[in-house]
């Protein structure tokens, strides 16, 4: 899973000192650990079946160092104000145009992507596999390592004979009473995943 075990120790560590009353929901989502990963662990919890982060820990060190950044007054008062499905729209139209239109694509991964953190990421997914060879892997993780270019995630691990899958977005309802569960539902108009196999090859 795309998340890293530094990531989940943040959020365990302040997650209690950081949540409170009127949040707007994708700040207080953000705090918790990624809704992918409560949701896989559940299911792993249910149906034994181990739940591995697999990301950077020094990739999320840096980028949870602008963390304090969600919470200043402009950025909380522009959040409160934002229609969640804008955001939905536009990068699931982004995702789909990129599957579809390799030069684009290719444009879009040359503007600063992280080849150091695709490589680890494909190190650790091919030693749980070398651990487990007669085991199936799903990796939950962004659509753009799921891109078949050179040095993405996909690309790295292409010899193991991957499927992928761009899932569709869950759709706002407002009429959701459950204010936990539409903080999770939000949760997936800013995270977009892709639920993709890995097998050892022949």
């Amino acid at each position: 899973m795309e998340v890293s075990p530094y990531a989940l120790r943040f959020r365990k560590r302040h997650a209690p000192r950081l949540l409170r009353e009127n949040l707007p929901l994708q700040v207080a989502e953000f705090i918790l650990p990624p809704y992918e990963y409560r949701a896989a662990k559940a299911y792993g919890l249910r149906c034994r079946v181990p739940v591995i982060p697999v990301d950077s820990c020094l990739k999320s060190r840096v980028l949870l160092r602008r963390a304090v950044e969600l919470f200043s007054a402009e950025n909380l008062r522009r959040l409160k104000e934002e229609d969640p499905e804008g955001p939905l729209r536009g990068e699931y139209a982004l995702a789909r145009r990129c599957w579809q239109d390799g030069s684009m694509a290719q444009w879009f991964l040359s503007n600063g992507w992280d080849l150091r953190r695709e490589r680890a990421m494909a190190r650790r997914i091919r030693q749980i596999l070398s651990r487990h060879p007669t085991k199936r892997l799903l990796h939950i993780g962004g659509w753009m390592h799921m891109l078949p270019l050179p040095g993405t995630l996909f690309h790295l691990l292409e010899d193991l004979g991957p499927e992928r899958r761009l899932l569709e977005p869950l759709t706002f309802d407002e009429n959701l009473s459950n204010k936990r569960l539409r903080a999770m539902v939000v949760r997936d108009f800013y995270f977009w995943f892709y639920f993709r196999r890995a097998h050892p090859g022949p």
